[in-house]
Order: structure tokens, then C-alpha cells, then sequence
């Protein structure tokens, strides 16, 4: 496990080519309903389409806004952390594997790092998959956190016809940040209304 100033320093240099990529190959729109600081922990909540989504949430932002949040760690799939290259490329980017994750989880917000969990924990173009508990898990085992819904929606098919003649929408909307109120037992509703909460996220 990278220590934060090491992921941080990574993710930095990873910004500019990052950003450029998706400001180059695609139509992007970004909105952002919430203004960040760096004294308050966030976990973001986003859905997930396509591999790349850990990257484009982030870094479409102002290089200024997102060094608030640095250094950001991504909950990740084991299969995507399967050999050691991946273990280690992924690691320095802030990927962490899914066992012991909810400890794991609590110790980065406690230590001044940033999540984001997808809530539905797997790729799903259509909010067909049910939300796992996972964020709202460590949000109340976590008294100081923030969850931010973020919405992401692509228009069309990401093949490499559409991403050479720039053909391909991408929005990005980060919604206001917010605590719940009480935490119940079951854990699921609240997992429901997160998900219901992102898929409406539209202008």
C-alpha cells in the first residue's frame, strides 16, 4: 500500500495528460453543484460505464479544485489488481483491492484522502445493477465524511471510430454533498436512494 504522498505526487504528474486526453478526444461538459475544500472528506458515489471513469471524474476538473482532494483512492476490482504490474501501476494511482476495503476505507478518509466507490460496484450503462452498501457502510462509520453523487452519461458507443472523429458526449455532474441523517439497520433503502439520487442527477 503507497503511502499518500506517493500517490499524491502520482496523480499529479497524471493530471495534465490525463486531461488533455479527454479534453482532446472528446466533447466534454462538467458540472459541478458543490464547491470542494480540503478539510472535509468526501466519498464519491459515481456510476460506472467504462474503464476509464476513476480518470475522467477527476481529472476533467481544474487542476485547482481537484489538488483539494488529492491524493483520491479508488476502490477497485481484485481482477483489475491480479500481477504485480498491475498491483503497482494502480497502486501508485490510488487503486486499492476489495479485501479488508471497508477497514482500509476508514483509515484513508482518516487519513486526510479522498474515495470513490462506485455504487453499483461494477460497470452498468443502465442502473440495471443493485447499489451495494459499502459508502453508506463507511459514511457511518465515518462521522466527518461527505457523499457526492456524481452522474456520468456517454452518448454514444466508445469505439475507436467515435473517439478518432471526436463524436463522443461526455458529462460529467458532481452533485451537492450531504450526510445522512440516521443510519438503520438495513443499509440497503439508503444504498437505493444513493442510486435513484445519481440516476436523476440530469439537467
Amino acid at each position: 500500500m503507497f503511502s499518500n504522498k506517493t500517490v499524491k505526487i502520482s496523480q499529479i504528474i497524471l493530471y495534465p495528460f490525463m486531461h488533455l486526453f479527454f479534453k482532446i478526444f472528446f466533447k466534454t461538459k462538467l458540472i459541478m453543484e458543490e464547491k470542494f475544500d480540503d478539510n472535509t472528506s468526501y466519498i464519491f458515489t459515481p456510476n460506472h460505464l467504462w474503464n476509464l471513469d476513476p480518470f475522467l471524474i477527476f481529472y476533467l476538473m481544474p487542476f485547482k479544485e481537484l489538488y483539494k482532494l488529492f491524493p483520491v483512492r479508488f476502490l477497485t476490482a481484485d481482477k483489475y489488481l491480479n500481477n504485480k504490474f498491475n498491483r503497482l501501476f494502480l497502486g501508485l494511482l490510488g487503486c486499492y483491492g476489495i479485501e479488508n476495503s471497508l477497514k482500509k476505507s476508514i483509515y484513508f478518509l482518516d487519513e486526510g484522502n479522498t474515495l470513490c466507490i462506485f455504487v453499483q460496484g461494477r460497470m452498468d450503462k443502465n442502473f440495471f445493477s443493485k447499489p451495494k452498501v459499502g459508502a453508506i457502510y463507511i459514511e457511518r462509520e465515518s462521522s466527518k465524511s461527505f457523499l457526492v453523487p456524481v452522474r456520468i452519461k456517454i452518448d454514444k458507443s466508445l469505439n475507436m471510430k467515435n473517439i478518432l472523429l471526436r463524436k463522443i458526449n461526455i458529462d460529467v455532474r458532481f452533485m451537492k454533498k450531504f450526510r445522512h441523517g440516521s443510519f438503520p439497520k438495513d443499509l440497503q433503502p439508503a444504498a437505493d436512494d444513493l442510486l435513484k439520487k445519481i440516476k436523476n442527477g440530469e439537467d
